[in-house]
C-alpha cells in the first residue's frame, strides 16, 4: 500500500514539475495544488497507520508483559500450595510418629503396672497361705 502511495507522489511531482516549465508564472497550477492535497493526505494517512501500528505492538508488548506476571504468579501460588501441602503432609505424620511414641509408652506404663499388681497379689496370696499354715500348726 505504501508502494502505491508513493508512485502516486512522484506522478504528482511530475506533473507539477511539467506544468512549473510550461507556465513560467508565479501561481500554481491546478494539478500542483491537487498533488500537494494528496500529498497532505497520504502523509496524514501514513502517519494514522504508523501511529496504529505503534500502539498495537504497545498493546501486544503489554499484554505479553500481563501474560508473563499473570504465568509468574500462577507459578508461585502454585509453589505456595505445594510448599503449604508438603507442610500439612510432615506435620502430620509427626504427629502420628509422636502420637504412636506416646502410645507404646503408655502401653509400656500399663504393662509394668500389670507386673507389679501381680506380684503383689502373688505375696499376698502367699502370705495368707502361709499365715493359715502357721495358724492351723499352733493350734
Amino acid at each position: 500500500m505504501r508502494a502505491a502511495e508513493e508512485r502516486k507522489v512522484k506522478v504528482l511531482q511530475r506533473i507539477r514539475e511539467c506544468a512549473r516549465s510550461r507556465a513560467g508564472v508565479s501561481r500554481p497550477h491546478p494539478a500542483e495544488t491537487s498533488a500537494q492535497a494528496t500529498a497532505a493526505k497520504i502523509a496524514a494517512k501514513q502517519a494514522a497507520a504508523e501511529s496504529k501500528r505503534n500502539e498495537e505492538m504497545e498493546k501486544k508488548q503489554a499484554g505479553n508483559r500481563a501474560s508473563w506476571n499473570r504465568s509468574r504468579i500462577a507459578a508461585a501460588q502454585a509453589s505456595a500450595k505445594t510448599q503449604l501441602q508438603s507442610s500439612i503432609k510432615r506435620k502430620v505424620v509427626e504427629t502420628d510418629k509422636r502420637m504412636q511414641k506416646q502410645q507404646k509408652k503408655i502401653d509400656k506404663q500399663n504393662k509394668l503396672r500389670g507386673k507389679y499388681a501381680k506380684k503383689i497379689k502373688d505375696r499376698i496370696t502367699f502370705l495368707q497361705c502361709y499365715f493359715l499354715v502357721r495358724d492351723n500348726l499352733n493350734n
